[in-house]
Parts: C-alpha cells; sequence; structure tokens
C-alpha cells in the first residue's frame, strides 16, 4: 500500500513538472545588504575591506607560488604559538566558536502574535510579498473531513491554508547539471527521482501550535506552516584561484573547517507562524482569515561560522493571499529574503577575530607591514570575494508541485523520509522554531 501511495505521488508530480512551472514575476528580488553595505554600517570589523586595497593586493602578487606557501606556513606556526601565549585571543576565539545559529532563539509564539516580538535581525533585508492567487499543488491528500496525519486538522483545509502563504521562489540560474529539486523515499532520505532547479518543488507541513491572544484581546489558533525545499545535493562553494589559499588561512586561524564543501542531500527550508480568531473554541476554518506574524528563512543552518538564518516579524500580521519572496542561492541554496549574489557568509565574529589577531601579530612586531597586507589581503578575499553567495535571477515562480508531508510519527503523502533522524529532515519538523 506504501508503495502504490508513492507511485501515485511521483506520477502526479511527473506530470505536473512536464506541464511546467508558473512563473509568477520577472521582477527581480530586492537588493540586499552586501560586504560593502554591511561594512559602512559598522558591521563588519574596521580593517574588513571588501575588495581590498591595492597596496594588500601588491603585497601578494609579487610574491612568488614557492613564497606564497612559505607565508602561509609562516602565518600558521605564529597563529599557533600567538594563541597559546594569549588568553584572550583564545577567548575570543572559542565565543566565536560558541556561535550555535539562530534556530529557535526567537521568542514564544504566544509571545509573538501578542504582539512582544524582538526586533528583526539586525543587516536583513525587509521581506517583500507579492499577491495573486498562486496555483495549487498537483497531489492532493484524501478531501474534505480527512485527518490523515492524525493532527486534528483536516487535510483539504491545511492544503489550502498552506497555498495562502506558500512563497515565491526565486531560485538562482547556473546550478550544475544533475543538481535540482527532488522526490524521495525512505528512511533513509534517498532522492527517488531528480528535476530541475525550476519549477521549484516545495513539500510543506501544517502544524497545529495551540490557542494564543492577539494584541486585540482576541482568541486566535496558531499555526506553524513549514515550506521545506529539497535538493538531491549541495554543490559548495564555487572556489578557485587564490581562495584556496585565503581559506586556508582562516581555517588555519580558527582550528576549524568553515564547511563549505557539498554534499548529498541538501534540506532547506523557510516557515511562517500563522493565526486566525477561533471560530467556536476551536481553529478557523477560513483560510483568509489567517494573518502571518512571523517567518523564518533558513540559511547555512546550523553552521557555527556561517548560519545567516534569519527570523521576521509583523504586527500586524501579513494577510493571507500575500507571499513572501525568497532567493534561493546557487549551488549551496540557502535562502534569504533578498538577492544574495556576493554576500558573505561567514559571520561577522569570526572575521572580527581573524582580522583581530592579524593585526595583533603586526602591531607587537611578530610581523613586518608587507607580510601584514599580505594577511590583510587573505581574509579580505576569504570574507568577501570567496566565501560568499552566488546568485544569478531568472524570475519568481511558485511551486508547481506542493507535498503535503504530515507529521513525523505520521507521514503522508509517501513522505516517510521525514522520519529519517540521520539526515537532519526529521529534527527540522521536531524542533520549534518559535
Amino acid at each position: 500500500m506504501r508503495h502504490g501511495r508513492l507511485f501515485v505521488v511521483l506520477a502526479a508530480v511527473i506530470a505536473t513538472i512536464a506541464a511546467g512551472g508558473t512563473q509568477a514575476t520577472a521582477k527581480p528580488v530586492p537588493d540586499g545588504p552586501g560586504g560593502l553595505d554591511r561594512a559602512r554600517a559598522g558591521a563588519l570589523p574596521p580593517n574588513a575591506v571588501p575588495g581590498s586595497t591595492p597596496e594588500r593586493r601588491a603585497a601578494w602578487d609579487k610574491l612568488s607560488p614557492k613564497e606564497r606557501q612559505q607565508k602561509l606556513a609562516e602565518f600558521q606556526k605564529l597563529v599557533g604559538a600567538r594563541l597559546r601565549a594569549d588568553a584572550g585571543l583564545r577567548a575570543q576565539l572559542d565565543a566565536a566558536k560558541a556561535f550555535d545559529g539562530v534556530a529557535g532563539s526567537a521568542p514564544s509564539w504566544t509571545d509573538i502574535v501578542a504582539g512582544r516580538p524582538a526586533k528583526t535581525a539586525q543587516g536583513s533585508a525587509t521581506p517583500r510579498f507579492t499577491g495573486g492567487t498562486s496555483p495549487l499543488r498537483a497531489t492532493a491528500g484524501s478531501g474534505i473531513l480527512a485527518d490523515d496525519d492524525g493532527d486534528g486538522l483536516d487535510q483539504a483545509f491545511e492544503q489550502q491554508v498552506a497555498d495562502a502563504f506558500t512563497p515565491l521562489y526565486h531560485v538562482s540560474a547556473g546550478e550544475r547539471g544533475g543538481t535540482g529539486f527532488a522526490i524521495f523515499t525512505g528512511p533513509p532520505q534517498t532522492p527517488a527521482q531528480v528535476f530541475g532547479p525550476v519549477p521549484p518543488i516545495s513539500y510543506f507541513r501544517v502544524q497545529p501550535l495551540g490557542a494564543a491572544t492577539d494584541p486585540a484581546g482576541t482568541p486566535v489558533g496558531v499555526l506553524r506552516l513549514d515550506y521545506l525545499t529539497l535538493w538531491n545535493r549541495d554543490d559548495g562553494f564555487d572556489l578557485g584561484g587564490i581562495c584556496g589559499a585565503a581559506v586556508d588561512l582562516v581555517e588555519s586561524l580558527i582550528g576549524a573547517d568553515l564547511l563549505i564543501g557539498g554534499h548529498t542531500l541538501d534540506n532547506e527550508r523557510s516557515a511562517a507562524l500563522v493565526a486566525a480568531p477561533l471560530v467556536g473554541g476551536f481553529y478557523n476554518p477560513d483560510p483568509a482569515a489567517y494573518g502571518a506574524y512571523s517567518y523564518y528563512t533558513a540559511a547555512h543552518e546550523g553552521n557555527p561560522f556561517g548560519d545567516n538564518s534569519t527570523y521576521y516579524f509583523f504586527n500586524p500580521p501579513v494577510s493571507a493571499g500575500l507571499h513572501i519572496e525568497l532567493g534561493i542561492a546557487r549551488m549551496k541554496h540557502s535562502t534569504y529574503t533578498f538577492n544574495p549574489d556576493g554576500y558573505p557568509v561567514i559571520r561577522p565574529e569570526i572575521m572580527f577575530f581573524t582580522y583581530s589577531v592579524i593585526d595583533s601579530l603586526y602591531f607587537s612586531g611578530v610581523i613586518d607591514i608587507d607580510t601584514y597586507f599580505l594577511f590583510l589581503f587573505l581574509a579580505d578575499q576569504a570574507f568577501f570575494a570567496c566565501v560568499v553567495e552566488d546568485f544569478n535571477e531568472q524570475g519568481g515562480f511558485y511551486a508547481g508541485t506542493r507535498i503535503d508531508v504530515g507529521e513525523p510519527n505520521q507521514p503522508i503523502n509517501g513522505a516517510n523520509f521525514i522520519q529519517d533522524a540521520n539526515s537532519g529532515i526529521r529534527e527540522k519538523l521536531t524542533v520549534p522554531l518559535w
């Protein structure tokens, strides 16, 4: 029976993708805060220079390949000795390494709905929303008055409310051949068939959280809407040329792998927190009555050096039928509310630490001015030219295929792969976001 259901789901998906997705808008996703903008805003170390400087570049250009390798080896030796001797620098590094991302760091969903959220994360762009009716997904559940996943909500209602807030995706052009959205079996989570990057495929989950009170004192029913954009693989950052040396310098400094390589399976996501007035003490059955109080976008989620996941809060809430526009980066598939092309991935905490160590080596007389410029140049390259997002606009698309996965303990529509605890997909649905 399980395999028969999966066959039906796959057949519907293939038919929908063969028919083509819906390109909703050619208007590009909004520009975001690039490296230079962040530097001007004081969000980056004062001696960090996106694009670097002629003096710093000259310090690299004048060296032979052998001399460059010698300088990098010298840096690794100096850093090790310096960190062992300087308790302050060691503490700074430990603090930077201790960063664990932002997932789950938002106020509680009851506080958000009541109008008591924290401010949107510093440096993030204001999301843009587009109106209009998004096309319905291809694979339906059992229909009206059917609670296939055991969460107390009708599957037809889940489809409708998820469609009312489904994102408009700007998926970057230029993916490598063979990389794309996929339909999965499992556990273990395994690609059953791989499609292209457009039109997008969206798996979704609608989770009832409970009742809360809005700012007007009205009792409301609160839902968490998860939108999963699941790829067969992550192709890593597009590194070449000087980037190998630049990244080696930073990794030797922090004593850790920046986790910039590719890997199989890439489970990306966004989520929305929505609510509507209760009707007779129960969830409101009208999808149009709901409003979005908060959104979450995942970018390098869980990477202690590059987690750029972000929460957004809205009061009054965003109306049903308005769809958040999201940019999906090339190769890494991180999710942003803006055009992330050139956006620095490594967190400012790590940048501040890196430049402070280089400063310490120079101002204490351990290295000369030429070596100082050389190390600054490599840091500039690593942070603002190498470990950055890549994005090529090709317009906005609604996911033409949207599959309700149900709940982790009771999957539906052949989505048993969400029970895989090793791929990280189950954790994304079981760990609270708000």
